[in-house]
């Protein structure tokens, strides 16, 4: 049995069940970022029509899928790391009153 092995795989699982959800498909289908970005890859591929098979073209449209999905894991990580260090930070504000002091005394030569 390896702990860390197993932690992995459970998360895997969670992070798998998260991108199924139908928050997170109502997300995909309507973020105003999201929708501009399929309709000017849609243009490219349009574009594209006649010029080159309709199999790349759909193969580009599946990569460029792929492409996005892969982003989803790190960003649900990296969204839990940031709420983390919210978290840590707000349990211990004279920390970052520290830190901004530091910084200002740096700004200023010091």
């Amino acid at each position: 049995m390896n702990p860390m092995k197993d932690s992995v795989a459970i998360m895997d699982d969670i992070m798998d069940r998260v991108t199924q959800t139908e928050m997170w498909n109502n997300i995909l289908m309507t973020d105003p970022l999201i929708q501009d970005a399929e309709e000017e890859l849609s243009g490219y591929l349009e574009a594209l029509e006649g010029i080159i098979p309709s199999k790349q073209i759909e193969d580009l449209r599946s990569a460029a899928w792929g492409l996005s999905n892969a982003t989803d894991y790190p960003a649900i990580l990296y969204g839990m790391r940031v709420a983390q260090a919210i978290q840590d930070v707000t349990a211990n504000p004279a920390t970052l009153s520290q830190c901004i002091l530091d910084r200002v005394t740096k700004r200023r030569g010091g």
